[in-house]
């Protein structure tokens, strides 16, 4: 964990799933994933994991497999350092990425959401320009602004 974020810090999530019983073949694909992810940079929090989820209602099952990146809380009451904050953009920027990548090779449906809010998909290895729009542009701008106001130019 990063010595620059005290370790009660609010932690919030980036994740995404597909169903699994739509995307024949998805879980070992997801598995070799998320081990390569986890040696591809130093991760603010740490590396994403596989994640599997089952919804049972008593008449059918279904189970949702993906992945989940753990972010501190930087917006509002939650900040963090410009430079930690930075860096987990990247690591939300590789993960995305990383999703999309998996998406083109499977023509798999990913949904992603943010901060428990879905922000949009990746269908077909097309990305949805809302992940941008609604988070990735956001973060980045107002990044830009703490460090303009710091008098740090990026």
């Amino acid at each position: 964990m990063s010595k620059e974020v005290a370790p009660d810090h609010p932690k919030i999530s980036l994740y995404f799933y597909a169903r699994e019983d739509e995307a024949s073949g998805l879980r070992p694909l997801l598995e070799e994933m998320v081990a390569a992810l986890r040696t591809a940079r130093p991760w603010v929090i740490g590396p994403p994991e596989f994640a599997e989820d089952i919804d049972d209602d008593g008449q059918s099952t279904v189970v949702f497999v993906g992945a989940i990146l753990d972010l501190y809380a930087s917006r509002g009451r939650h900040s963090i350092a410009t430079e930690v904050d930075r860096r987990q953009v990247e690591d939300a920027e590789a993960f995305i990425g990383a999703a999309w990548a998996l998406s083109e090779r499977t023509t798999v449906k990913l949904q992603i959401f943010y901060d428990g809010e879905q922000i949009g998909e990746i269908a077909n290895g097309v990305l949805d320009p809302a992940i941008g729009l609604m988070v990735l542009d956001p973060w980045r701008a107002d990044i830009e602004a703490r460090e303009r106001q710091q008098g740090v130019s990026s």
